[in-house]
């Protein structure tokens, strides 16, 4: 596995804790950043990844909802 890969999946495992968990983003941000040893790119993209999808999850979800299957 790369270290782009671990950042996605990083960033994925984030993303799913402050959905799930109601967190508030830039804690739970600072925290994986802080427990993780990335370099400034790597730190760049988690973050962006992050703070991008949770700004555009209402779009995705409208988008994504002829597609997915909810229980």
């Amino acid at each position: 596995m790369t270290i782009d890969t671990n950042v996605r999946l990083l960033a994925f495992e984030t993303i799913q804790d402050i959905i799930n968990d109601k967190a508030y983003s830039n804690i739970i941000i600072n925290e994986v950043l802080s427990n993780n040893e990335l370099n400034r790119a790597d730190k760049s993209l988690f973050t962006e990844l992050v703070y991008g999808t949770l700004k555009r999850k209402y779009t995705l979800d409208y988008l994504l909802k002829p597609f997915v299957q909810t229980k």
